[in-house]
């Protein structure tokens, strides 16, 4: 978090005034296709990564006894697109005051005044095993050491305290301070002296790897021209390579600190606006004052050496009205995909709040920060909310997927042959407002085969109600389509006043040459900036009553049975009088909707009541349903005057909005949905022909199938108990061997269990229970399934539906509620069916997924890291508090 600096205004070569150009027209890409001179390095899949600032850790994280679920949805959000979680830097300028307590039982304590100043945060053995426990599994973290107090031992026990409680390799690098350049009067040499003592001591003391170091982290930027007075002198990462910082080999990585712009004090406030901030043009003038270093560092260390270890729009917290605007999510996408270009390995987007001790003049005072991307707790800057700035990291997923390995240019503007971008005087006719990008796969570089174009230019919704024509541009992307042709999808801007579950506006794919990008709606100066909704539920909730459930009442008599097979829970209840044409059963709930599974070999006629007035009775997969009610309390009478062919009642399932209790109701979830996390060869086709008795079949008739070793689906669930049903086929169709099938919940260790035996014939036996378990303690869990044997012949794995016993009380406990209520309810470190509906901020994407759904995905319990005997043989060595410091002869 970058906080006062010397210089009153960035000293970029661009004047500070504002760009315009002409409304509509069309750019042509010429070409040539092929991957460009001077195009990235191979792109890493955590390009979009985070930093949160130490002492706002389990504000975004929350703690072992209540995770924050929105945090880790968002985070899960990315890695199931690209397979690889964001990486976590813990840093900021907390970091520098920020101490290690061997005997705190609290993950997390920071000392607050009682005007509300924090003066320092104290961290003990929980707080490691935290962050490994409630970041998705494999994430790759940076902790950040204190440097500032020059206090060798306090350094070294929290990088004792990450080493033992964060897996390997999941502990990839430690910095040492944060911002080094503003305090202690560094100077690259006396800097790099003590930076270098303390990497390598610690190194020695805990027998780590080398190299275990990110050198940097400063925060001022590269002042221009580089030849200008003070420019050498500069602390950064290339003068600390100069002075001798990797002369040990300990630096693996090297980062440095961008924010564009700032309100720390008056003057740089002044230029911190929309308009400045939203233009391509500005953007890559400023990322290009750090070419010459990535250059140099990549030289020293390799090719994927430079990070921007910590950035933002706006220093100091943010820029109301900036910031937190749409326009803040298409900067960040234009940042990222820019600093990719000129080939930054990754991006730490900073997330934290604003702190007393930063700046005297700041404009930001309490609450978190205007720039960051969701808001995992009400505070005093608004309540649990998403940011349209997500969206921009959702785009670079989606992009960069989970295959291929992909370098990226700059299309348009492009770069000058120095490797500067081209402004408007030299070229760019949109004044800045346009950027375009290509994507090659290395093992196909004749042609692109992605594309990522930006509209930037500012459309206010004042404009729109004032009937100003949307200025639209043209891109006609000919020149580099071997096929010419390309999928485009493009995700359009989902607006505040959207319910909360609305869906997103998509366009769906279609071939183009060319296409028209329509710059999206922009939310400057208004009193209700634009924001996301909170989390909206990803599908819809059912809970499922069983034809015996007290919650029933029958109004005529009735036969209640167990059958052998075929039926939920082994029972039906069957009418058993003629009166049953006048009332079969009643049900009285709260929700939108109900779906009666009421299946008879022979269709009979049905009616119902809905509140005392006929209702419409529609024939769904799901049995008969009575939907799209509003939200409250219903009553349902349902009759039958088929008495003769015995109609059967198998079970209810009620569709669940916000007046919906749902404390200890049996959830129900169909294999179909997106909260089910795929791998492998499963397919929705069966492998044989489905016969079914005419009575009964698959819950919503949709199963998966699998046949294949090392398949897997996990699900994730707030419950104490789960069960998992599937469809077993006929006995005559395969032979007496059988797929085995491996059950973990959590952490535990995982359950094998051989599917059951087919009992019928010649008929397919639905809703068959495979696998229960339960006595788990309230809160978030995910289960996880494998098949790990299959012999020959043996009948496949089929899954249906999935049921769990739920601990939250309602929809709001399980996506939106408050952290206040998460601490009940919602104890885990997930939650079941949550997703955030987003759009995309920002133009078209040529040839990827849209963006709709986030899923959870917990993570697993890991080996903790070991000291290795690598690099100083000191296996065994047991380590011993206090080391001697040699810090003083500097």
């Amino acid at each position: 978090m970058k906080a006062v600096t010397a210089l009153a205004v960035p000293l970029l070569p661009i004047a500070l005034v504002p760009l315009t150009r002409a409304a509509d027209f069309t750019i042509t890409l010429v070409g040539p296709p092929s991957l460009p001179a001077d195009a990235s390095h191979t792109l890493d899949r955590a390009l979009a990564s985070f930093s949160i600032e130490t002492a706002f850790t389990t504000t975004f994280l929350g703690n072992l006894s209540a995770p924050n679920t929105l945090t880790r949805a968002l985070l899960d959000g990315l890695a199931t697109r690209t397979g690889v979680p964001a990486e976590i830097r813990f840093g900021g300028i907390t970091a520098d005051s920020t101490y290690w307590n061997g005997t705190q039982e609290d993950e997390l304590y920071n000392y607050v005044d009682d005007e509300g100043t924090l003066y320092n945060t104290t961290i003990g053995p929980k707080y490691f095993e935290m962050v490994s426990k409630l970041l998705p599994e494999g994430t790759r973290m940076i902790v950040n050491l204190d440097l500032e107090d020059l206090h060798y031992d306090g350094a070294l026990a929290i990088a004792k305290g990450a080493l033992e409680g964060i897996p390997e390799p999941q502990l990839f690098a430690f910095e040492i301070g944060n911002e080094p350049d503003h305090y202690l009067d560094f100077t690259a040499e006396n800097y790099t002296a003590i930076w270098k003592n303390m990497a390598e001591n610690i190194t020695r003391d805990l027998c780590l790897d080398a190299p275990m170091f990110q050198l940097g982290a400063t925060a001022e930027d590269p002042l221009w021209p580089y030849d200008a007075p003070g420019a050498r002198e500069q602390l950064d990462c290339t003068s600390a390579l100069a002075a001798g910082a990797n002369e040990g080999g300990i630096v693996k990585t090297c980062s440095e600190h961008t924010y564009q712009y700032s309100v720390c004090d008056p003057e740089r406030a002044a230029v911190a606006t929309l308009p400045n901030l939203v233009n391509h043009t500005r953007l890559a003038v400023y990322l290009d004052l750090w070419q010459p270093r990535i250059k140099t560092v990549r030289e020293a260390l390799g090719p994927d050496a430079f990070y921007i270890g910590e950035y933002s729009s706006v220093s100091c917290s943010g820029h109301q009205n900036v910031s937190d605007t749409f326009g803040q999510a298409i900067w960040l996408l234009d940042t990222t995909l820019y600093a990719a270009s000129i080939n930054v390995t990754k991006l730490y987007s900073h997330q934290g709040g604003p702190l007393a001790l930063q700046s005297t003049q700041q404009l930001n005072h309490g609450g978190l920060s205007l720039y960051d991307m969701w808001y995992p707790v009400e505070n005093d800057n608004g309540p649990v909310k998403v940011f349209p700035s997500y969206a921009a990291y959702l785009f670079v997923a989606e992009m960069l997927g989970k295959e291929g390995d992909f370098a990226i240019a700059n299309l348009y503007p492009g770069r000058q042959a120095n490797g500067s971008t081209i402004t408007p005087t030299m070229g760019d006719e949109t004044d800045g407002q346009v950027a375009v990008y290509g994507l090659w796969d290395e093992a196909k570089p004749e042609y692109p085969t992605k594309f990522a174009v930006l509209n930037l230019e500012i459309y206010n919704e004042t404009q729109a109600v004032a009937g100003e024509a949307r200025p639209n541009v043209t891109i006609d992307l000919s020149a580099y389509l071997e096929e010419g042709e390309a999928t485009l999808r493009n995700l359009k801007n989902v607006r505040s006043a959207l319910p909360s579950r609305a869906p997103p506006f998509i366009q769906f794919p279609s071939l183009v040459r060319s296409f028209v990008i329509r710059n999206p709606f922009f939310y400057p100066g208004l009193a209700l900036p634009l924001l996301f909704p909170p989390p909206a539920m990803s599908t819809i909730i059912r809970y499922l009553l069983d034809d015996q459930s007290a919650d029933i009442s029958y109004l005529c008599p009735v036969t209640q049975q167990r059958v052998q097979s075929s039926f939920y829970n082994n029972t039906w209840t069957t009418t058993s009088d003629e009166s049953c044409a006048d009332g079969w059963f009643q049900l009285t709930f709260s929700g939108t909707g109900v779906s009666v599974s009421a299946p008879s070999s022979k269709s009979p006629v049905f009616s119902a009541t809905i509140d005392g007035a006929d209702a419409t009775v529609s024939l769904a997969a799901s049995g008969y349903e009575f939907i799209d009610l509003e939200d409250g309390e219903h009553t349902l009478i349902f009759a039958s005057d088929a008495t003769a062919v015995h109609p059967a009642l198998d079970y209810i399932t009620v569709i669940a909005d916000q007046s919906t209790s749902l404390q200890g109701r049996t959830i129900v979830t169909d294999d179909a949905e997106d909260v089910f996390s795929y791998t492998g060869e499963w397919s929705t086709d069966p492998p044989f022909e489905l016969v079914f008795d005419p009575s009964t079949g698959p819950y919503a008739n949709t199963t998966h199938w699998s046949n294949t070793v090392g398949d897997a689906v996990s699900f994730t669930f707030i419950g104490d108990s789960v069960a998992v049903y599937g469809t077993l086929p006929p006995s005559a169709s395969f032979d007496t061997e059988n797929v085995t099938v491996s059950y973990a919940i959590d952490s535990e260790a995982p359950t094998e269990v051989a599917l059951p035996p087919a009992t019928l014939l010649n008929q397919a036996r639905p809703k068959t229970l495979l696998y229960h378990a339960s006595g788990f303690s309230a809160g978030p869990h995910t289960l996880s399934v494998n098949v790990t044997s299959v012999a020959d012949g043996s009948m496949p794995l089929g899954i249906d539906f999935m049921l769990y016993n739920a601990t939250f009380s309602n929809m709001d406990d399980s996506s939106t509620a408050s952290p206040s209520e998460w601490n009940g309810a919602l104890s885990g470190s997930g939650g079941v069916n949550i997703g955030v509906v987003v759009g995309s901020v920002l133009g078209g994407l040529v040839a990827i997924s849209a963006i709709v759904l986030l899923t959870v995905v917990l993570v697993r319990r890991r080996a903790h890291r070991r000291a290795q005997d690598t690099l100083y043989k000191c296996k065994n060595m047991p380590w011993v508090a206090g080391s001697k410091s040699t810090l003083e002869k500097y």
